[in-house]
C-alpha cells in the first residue's frame, strides 16, 4: 500500500476506534447525530458528509452486560440500555461498551406493528427490497422523529414522530416513516 492510500485508511481506523470508546463518545450526549427518539440513549454516531451533503452515518450502538447468563449456553447476557427513565443511562447507571460499530444510510420503512412487551422493543416495518442499499449487509432499520438531526426531520409525518416503538402502534400503521438502514 503506497503512502497516498495509507493516510485515509489510518484516519478511518482511528476514527472508528475512538467512536468505540465509551469515554470518547458518550451515548446520546456527545453524538453528532441523533435519531430524536429512544435509540439516542444507546447510540453515538457522526453524520459523514461529502461536499456538504450527508453521505453516511458512522458510530456505535452501546450495550451493557446484565450480570445474568444464558442457562443453555452459559454466555453472559447483554442488551441495550433503556435510558434514564429505566435507571439504565450509559456511564451513569450502567457501564456500557460498544456492542456494534455501525454504518447507516438514509431509507424509509412502512410501520406494520409493534411486538414488544414494554413499548421500547423493535417495531416491524415493511421495507422495499430495491431500496435497501446493495452491496451490503444492512440488517436494521430505525425511524427518525421530527427532532432528529437528520436533514429529513422537518418532513417526518406526524404519525412517525414517536419516542418509543409502542407510540407508533395505532398511529403509524401504513405510513412511510423516514429512517436509517444500518450495517452492524
Amino acid at each position: 500500500m503506497n503512502q497516498k492510500h495509507v493516510y485515509p485508511y489510518l484516519f478511518s481506523v482511528i476514527l472508528v476506534g475512538l467512536l468505540a470508546l465509551p469515554g470518547f463518545a458518550h451515548a446520546g450526549t456527545q453524538s453528532g447525530f441523533e435519531f430524536g427518539n429512544h435509540i439516542d440513549s444507546h447510540q453515538s454516531t457522526y453524520l459523514a458528509t461529502k461536499k456538504g451533503a450527508p453521505v453516511s452515518l458512522i458510530g456505535s450502538f452501546y450495550i451493557f452486560f446484565t450480570g445474568e447468563t444464558d442457562p443453555v449456553s452459559s454466555l453472559p447476557i447483554a442488551r441495550h440500555p433503556r435510558g434514564a427513565s429505566q435507571n439504565e443511562l450509559c456511564e451513569v447507571d450502567v457501564n456500557c461498551v460498544a456492542g456494534w460499530i455501525i454504518n447507516a444510510v438514509p431509507g424509509a420503512g412502512k410501520f406494520l406493528s409493534h411486538t414488544g412487551v414494554n413499548g421500547e422493543d423493535h417495531p416491524v416495518c415493511l421495507l422495499n427490497r430495491t431500496r435497501i442499499p446493495q452491496p451490503g449487509d444492512f440488517t436494521h432499520f430505525h425511524w427518525i422523529s421530527a427532532t432528529s438531526t437528520d436533514p429529513r426531520a422537518p418532513d417526518v409525518p406526524a404519525e412517525c414522530d414517536a419516542q418509543n416503538a409502542g407510540e407508533l402502534e395505532g398511529a403509524a400503521e401504513d405510513v412511510i416513516c423516514p429512517g436509517r438502514f444500518s450495517q452492524k
